[in-house]
């Protein structure tokens, strides 16, 4: 009987439902793969140091100890061996050769360079720290001590004298004495073959206004020679004036005409 808009119907009167699609119409269920069978699991390494509780391990991991056991004899088996065995000997290394430096030659040289400039120092630099000028070779200065009237105390020296008269203010002195300075500094080096034979000097007549006088060379006589006057004595005697060539060339090759002639020497 079924039940339609309030009147009880046979089910037979009923339109006949929609069969559903036999079960055999769905596709199949896809069977599922069989489970891939899980590789064992690796046993856990034994920990580096394992803590130890009151001096013993605990209870409730005996089957890991168990599990552990045949790898931690092998890695005890592994660090006996290693222990046994001698460390490898290092090999010393060869020491590097040294490159020569290309400024070993400049330190020497400025090296040496300095122990001669202090040599120098040393020599040269006295102790007040001024350095030692040559000493200037200059005739030496006579006076009225040197002469016996017109005449030289020669004390025995029987060759030649040149005396030069001069005067400070007098501009053309300068030359003369100039000469006779050069020839001192030849005789006293013996760079002459004069040496021995020949002296020089020279009379400042600002000083010894009376011995220039008595010479000739100076005073209110109009005979006055003037400055410079060179005079030449042999043997103390006075000869006469020299005229030639107021170098010390000049005065050198006079004299060695005079020692030619014989009349440097008595």
């Amino acid at each position: 009987v079924h039940w339609r808009r309030g009147v009880y119907m046979p089910r037979s009167a009923v339109s006949p439902a929609r069969s559903r699609s036999p079960a055999a119409g769905k596709s199949p269920a896809r069977s599922k793969s069989p489970a891939r069978s899980k590789s064992p699991a690796r046993p856990a390494t034994p920990a580096k140091s394992e803590k130890k509780a009151d001096g013993e391990k605990k209870a409730d991991e005996p089957a890991a100890a168990d599990s552990v056991e045949p790898s931690g004899a092998k890695a005890a088996a592994k660090t006996t061996s290693a222990a046994g065995k001698s460390p490898k000997a290092e090999k010393p290394l060869k020491p590097a050769a040294p490159k020569p430096a290309k400024s070993a030659n400049i330190v020497f040289v400025l090296s040496a360079l300095a122990v001669l400039v202090a040599l120098a120092w040393v020599v040269l630099v006295p102790a007040g720290g001024k350095a030692k000028k040559p000493k200037a070779i200059k005739a030496p200065f006579a006076s009225e001590k040197a002469f016996d009237g017109q005449t030289v105390r020669a004390k025995g020296f029987q060759g030649s004298h040149v005396i030069s008269f001069t005067d400070k203010s007098c501009p053309h002195c300068v030359e003369a004495t100039e000469a006779l300075d050069g020839l001192e500094a030849k005789l006293k080096a013996q760079a002459t073959k004069l040496a021995g034979k020949l002296k020089v000097a020279q009379v400042d007549c600002s000083k010894h206004a009376d011995l220039c006088t008595k010479f000739g060379v100076a005073g209110d006589s109009e005979d006055a020679s003037g400055y410079p006057t060179l005079l030449w004595f042999r043997a103390g005697e006075l000869q006469g004036a020299y005229d030639g060539e107021r170098t010390t060339q000049g005065l050198e090759e006079w004299a060695i005409t005079k020692e030619a002639e014989g009349a440097l020497t008595q």
